[in-house]
């Protein structure tokens, strides 16, 4: 389900397109953070100031763009690399997907 998109896409893009695939696999992911465990980053990496939380979901593209924004700039303050963090859940997404495929029936 995976073949065809290429690993050097931007991880936006690419986060995008794997998404699509994996919900055609069965493999959904939770728009709640709790449900996923991602809840909170390791204590050695949290700074002195908590990031504020998230408002509501966005209604618009312009609302998600705003968001987004906000977890990079929030990524920066902690001293992350969004990019990078990004690039790691896709792979692990690509993993639940490639094994959601290897247990359909033939």
């Amino acid at each position: 389900m995976l073949d065809g998109i290429p690993p050097g896409m931007p991880a936006l893009a690419r986060a995008q397109k794997i998404l699509g695939r994996a919900a055609k696999a069965g493999v959904e992911i939770a728009e709640d953070p709790a449900a996923t465990g991602h809840t909170e980053p390791p204590p050695a990496i949290v700074g002195p100031t908590p990031a504020p939380p998230l408002e509501s979901v966005p209604l618009t593209e312009a609302q998600l763009g705003d968001r987004l924004l906000e977890l990079v700039a929030t990524a920066r303050a902690h001293g992350w690399d969004a990019e990078r963090a990004l690039r790691e859940r896709i792979r692990a997404l690509e993993h639940e997907v490639r094994a959601a495929e290897g247990s359909e029936p033939v």
